[in-house]
């Protein structure tokens, strides 16, 4: 309370935890000052696991504090999220990234997520800072992919199932003149084929396909032209 005084605006986050009575204590002895709790995870070692564990850990979140509150302010600060700890990027720790930065586009809003923060980037993922320069590592080029939909509207998607692996986000730009969607293949080992059906998107329609992929990875021969490869994996 003293520190809303100072400054009325700042927003106070208490240290949430997804299960026990934690967050029942702590709601009844920090009370309304406290309107964000913050919940970080090190997930799954592989992008499937790691997006499962993703959306479990912010379903518990919501559901240990018996739902989103109606009588409050109530928000999720999904901080300190990653795979690993201590390690430099990796094509895992990118597509476990992949995953989770599409279901927090996704899905931030039912899930009461207003902020996320990758811990860390430098040097554990995405820039690799060296003596004489810095280079973007793979996590590094997965969010500059899913970057993109910054700032859009979320499009609805169907007739993709948990069991697929594959995690998609579709949205619409403003001005309504283009349509991004990012598609993450959950299994390296397996080529998946995705095919998206656009209604009442009035013109014509023109595509471009960029692809992050290992540059050892057989593409299909109808695979687009356009790609990006991770070096040296």
């Amino acid at each position: 309370a003293a520190m809303k005084k100072v400054d009325p605006a700042i927003v106070l986050i208490g240290v949430g935890y997804a299960s026990g009575s934690w967050n029942r204590i702590m709601l009844e002895e920090a009370g309304d000052p406290v309107v964000w709790f913050s919940e970080h995870q090190y997930l799954g070692r592989d992008a499937r696991s790691g997006l499962m564990e993703a959306r479990a850990a912010l379903q518990q979140a919501v559901a240990a504090f018996g739902g989103v509150p109606t009588d409050r302010p109530f928000g999720i600060t999904f901080d300190e999220w990653n795979s690993f700890w201590g390690t430099s990027g990796s094509m895992s720790m990118a597509l476990n990234a992949a995953g989770i930065l599409s279901l927090l586009c996704r899905e931030a809003g039912p899930l009461q997520v207003k902020a996320s923060y990758f811990f860390q980037p430098v040097n554990e993922g995405a820039i690799a800072v060296e003596p004489l320069g810095a280079r973007m590592e793979p996590v590094g080029e997965v969010f500059e992919l899913l970057a993109g939909h910054q700032g859009n509207r979320i499009l609805r998607t169907t007739g993709v199932t948990d069991e697929a692996d594959l995690e998609v986000c579709v949205s619409l730009q403003p001005g309504n003149r283009e349509i991004l969607a990012t598609v993450v293949n959950g299994d390296p080992n397996e080529n998946r084929r995705f095919a998206l059906q656009i209604h009442d998107f009035g013109g014509p329609i023109e595509s471009r396909v960029t692809m992050l992929v290992p540059q050892k990875t057989a593409l299909p021969a109808d695979a687009p032209s356009v790609r990006r490869s991770w070096p040296g994996m």
